[in-house]
């Protein structure tokens, strides 16, 4: 039998403590065997990354160290361009498809702006899809766009499209961080650790990371 195996894909500029709970969430509530994060070499949505893709691998993998199911991937390490959720998919498939199924894991929040993503019709092809709450969406509302997307409810939290791909909603919500406000923190000389795993807080340091001018 094939291993469920979450694709979580992000920045991680810095990995916090959220991220962790979107996986633990994953796992858990999903039924998931394994989640493998994947830092974005060159994000198509995002501008202005500050950490290098070395570094934010680097604290990805300081801050899932103990966790047992959980590892870091450097799939997109290779990539020119931006990396396009579709483009890591399709790869992820040819190199490990034989032995894992690809669940891909995101917010509720990037899930109502998925008509925005390169060829997103394409990824309900491809892989069945956790969506996790995110603060200030409504449940409503993924499950409303799972419908436009084509994808007709099966149990309370499950749905289902023509492919037969899997769209599992968890409604639990991680705790309300980003790494955004992180590195604001981190330019104000305020402490973090919080929210982030210590050896994280070392690596960063260490590193002089997030240091405003």
């Amino acid at each position: 039998m094939k291993k469920k195996t979450g694709l979580f894909g992000g920045t991680f500029d810095p990995i916090h403590r959220g991220h962790v709970q979107v996986a633990e969430l994953s796992l858990t509530r999903a039924g998931l065997d394994e989640v493998w994060f994947i830092p974005s070499k060159q994000p198509p949505h995002k501008y202005g990354v500050q950490a290098s893709f070395a570094h934010r691998v680097a604290m990805v993998e300081r801050a899932i160290l103990d966790k047992e199911r959980m590892c870091c991937s450097t799939i997109e390490k290779m990539y020119t361009g931006p990396s396009y959720t579709l483009r890591t998919v399709e790869l992820f498939d040819r190199q490990y498809g034989k032995n894992r199924e690809p669940y891909l894991i995101i917010g509720a929040d990037s899930f109502l702006d998925l008509e925005s993503w390169y060829t997103y019709e394409k990824l309900f092809e491809k892989a069945h899809l956790v969506v996790v709450g995110r603060p200030g969406v409504a449940n409503g509302a993924v499950e409303n766009k799972a419908a436009e997307f084509g994808f007709s409810k099966r149990e309370k939290d499950t749905f289902i499209n023509k492919v037969k791909k899997r769209l599992i909603c968890i409604y639990e919500k991680p705790e309300n961080i980003s790494s955004t406000s992180i590195r604001k923190m981190l330019c104000e000389n305020k402490n973090i650790s919080e929210y982030i795993n210590s050896k994280v807080v070392e690596y960063i340091s260490y590193n002089n990371l997030y240091v405003c001018d």
